[in-house]
């Protein structure tokens, strides 16, 4: 099996980026995350970290694994990345960051930001001697390099993925991304051993470690933006500076999928989500906010993305 170690990731996505390495259909990979913001942070003191705004860099603080290049991706074919596994450093960290949110948190916070180191024991996170968090892995930031940007911050996200921070993102997950150059070259970073929804308080626990996919390729899929496959779901995704032009690319690309799929009138499918499909904030304190619209396999079924497919 081919591995990305910690050396090879970017902080930009690029087409002008070289792979890291170079991968077949139907192949699984490891990608290694670098942790502690980019090696920023001492991961081996527990307890508070003063965060210097005036030496951290931001631009560096999310790097992503790879990129890799897929053999016989065209632009209009779609990637398939199926999450097997996901393990973390032994430590982790959580930022405390007053003003990185969207939505201001109407109550007094401290003002100095800082980092809280945390052990990683027992598929356990030590927060206090109080209490303890389970391990509940998701990757936050995966993304396909674009054709239009000439250089986007891995910290950013669009219809190409990057740092989304969807909880479904887990292992057993999928994620289709749409191809828009050649080779694809997809990258990963931005690991959490644990991650509430919208990530208010500025992180989740950030940590370095491994991820192993499975990758595959389907041709001329065409999409309108990222899928996220679940056991039970599948996801549509919307990102904007805006919670409401999120929702609505979320939604939009919904109706468009089952259109596609089933050929029903787009009316139709509209009064179908609004019964049935669950909308939730994911991130709200990146450079954009992000969204997904998750609808029950039970409800709809996308033959689209079915791994029968060669």
């Amino acid at each position: 099996m081919k591995i990305v170690d910690k050396d090879k990731f970017i902080n930009i996505h690029s087409k002008d980026n070289s792979p890291a390495i170079t991968i077949e259909p139907k192949e699984d990979i490891i990608l290694t995350v670098l942790g502690g913001a980019g090696n920023q942070l001492d991961m081996e003191k527990l307890g508070v970290q003063k965060l210097d705004l005036n030496t951290f860099n931001d631009d560096i603080s999310l790097p992503s694994a790879g990129p890799v290049a897929v053999t016989g991706s065209l632009p209009g074919d779609s990637l398939s990345l199926e999450i097997k596994d996901i393990s973390f450093d032994k430590t982790g960290w959580i930022a405390y960051w007053p003003g990185i949110h969207k939505i201001p948190i109407p109550i007094e916070l401290k003002k100095e930001p800082y980092s809280y180191i945390v052990p990683i024991r027992d598929n356990m996170i030590i927060f206090s001697d109080e209490i303890s968090i389970p391990v509940k892995p998701m990757i936050g930031a995966i993304g396909i390099t674009p054709a239009d940007y000439t250089f986007q911050t891995t910290e950013a996200s669009s219809i190409y993925g990057g740092n989304m921070d969807i909880k479904d993102i887990t292992i057993g997950s999928i994620i289709y991304l749409p191809v828009f150059i050649p080779g694809g070259l997809f990258s990963l970073g931005d690991l959490h051993a644990s991650m509430g929804d919208g990530e208010v308080g500025g992180s989740g626990v950030e940590c370095g470690g491994k991820v192993r996919l499975r990758v595959d390729l389907i041709k001329n899929a065409r999409l309108f933006g990222p899928i996220v496959e679940t056991s039970e779901s599948w996801c549509t995704v919307g990102v904007n500076k805006s919670f409401e032009k999120a929702a609505e690319i979320a939604i939009r690309t919904a109706i468009e999928l089952i259109h596609k799929e089933t050929g029903w009138e787009r009316d139709k499918i509209s009064m179908l989500i609004s019964c049935v499909a669950d909308l939730k904030i994911c991130q709200m304190v990146g450079r954009s906010i992000s969204v997904r619209l998750a609808i029950s396999k039970d409800i709809v079924s996308l033959k689209l993305f079915s791994r029968e497919i060669e």
